[in-house]
Order: structure tokens, then sequence, then C-alpha cells
């Protein structure tokens, strides 16, 4: 089989998923824009969140299908691998950090641009955040590890089609997690 007719074949379906992904998580932030319009910090903040977190599972996908490629990881109790678990605790620090970061950043560019903030306001925005990237990271890990090894074992080339998918879920995930936290906090 030609190759490029395969990968077109393998992928068309994970990227159509990525379209009503993509989607579904525009018209659940639209359907609180006019909250988030009121809160300067959250437009700051909403699209580096989302690329973070996509960032995240495009990092976290690409990694599992090098080690389903190299045969570093057996199905048979993949959670018990010293492997997976210092990944995945690196991957949680390195999440923690930035998404940290990002919130002051853009915390203390709402400041500067005049948005007034209050300890409460910081703290709820602070675990918002933090809440929403580490339940979407955690869930895209496992996803990641599911779909990696049915991929695998039916044949069909991880790559072609875990790197979209995770990329595409950890961007509607992040929306729908901060829009659910933004309604629910503030």
């Amino acid at each position: 089989m030609n190759i490029a007719f395969k990968i077109v074949k393998e992928s068309s379906f994970a990227l159509a998923l990525c379209g009503i992904m993509s989607s579904v998580g525009g018209i659940t932030l639209e359907s609180i824009s006019h909250k988030v319009y009121a809160l300067l910090p959250f437009i700051i903040l909403l699209p580096a969140m989302n690329d973070l977190v996509g960032d995240f599972g495009c990092i976290i996908a690409s990694r599992f299908i090098e080690w389903l490629e190299t045969k570093e990881i057996k199905k048979e109790k993949w959670w018990k691998s010293h492997l997976i678990g210092v990944f995945f605790t690196n991957l949680l620090t390195v999440a923690l950090l930035s998404i940290f970061y990002l919130v002051v950043l853009a915390l203390l560019l709402g400041y500067v641009k005049g948005y007034s903030l209050s300890a409460d306001f910081v703290i709820k925005t602070l675990l918002a955040c933090l809440f929403s990237g580490m339940i979407v990271i955690a869930v895209i890990f496992w996803l990641a590890v599911t779909l990696g090894f049915y991929y695998h074992k039916r044949k069909i080339d991880p790559s072609n089609t875990l790197v979209p998918l995770m990329t595409s879920f950890a961007d509607m995930g992040s929306i729908i997690l901060l829009t659910i936290m933004i309604v629910v906090l503030f």
C-alpha cells in the first residue's frame, strides 16, 4: 500500500474528530464569553493555557509512541513501569510550574492594564487553572496510553492519529474545564 494513502486513510477519522473537538471547545467558551470578558486575566490566560495543555498532549503522545515503537513499554502492568513513573512525575512537575508561571504572568498583565486584583480572585484563578490543567493532563496521559495500545494492536500507526487526537482533546478539555471552573468560582 502506498505510504501516503496509508497515512491519509489512518488519519482521516482522527482529523475529523479533532475538528469536532475544537468546535465543542469553542462553543463551550462562547457560552460564557460575557463572563470571560469581565475577567481580563482570563482573556490573557485562556489562549496560553490552551496552548500549554495542547503542547503537553503532543509531548505525551509522541513519547508514548516512541516507547511503543522501541518496545520499552509493555501492555501488561504498564502503570508499574519505572519509565512511566519518572516521566509522569516530571511531566506534572513541569506542568505545575508552567501553569503557575502563566497565571502569575496573566495576573500581572491584567494588573498593569488596570484590572483590580483581590487575594480571593488571585487564589481562585490559580486554583481554577491548576485544577483544570492537572486533570486534563492526567486524562490525556491515560487516553494516550489506552489509544496507543489500541492502535498498536490493530496495526494502525499511532503516529498518524495519536498526536492530533491528544492535542485536540487537550485543547477541548482545557477549555471545558476552565469554563466550568469560571462558572463555579466566579
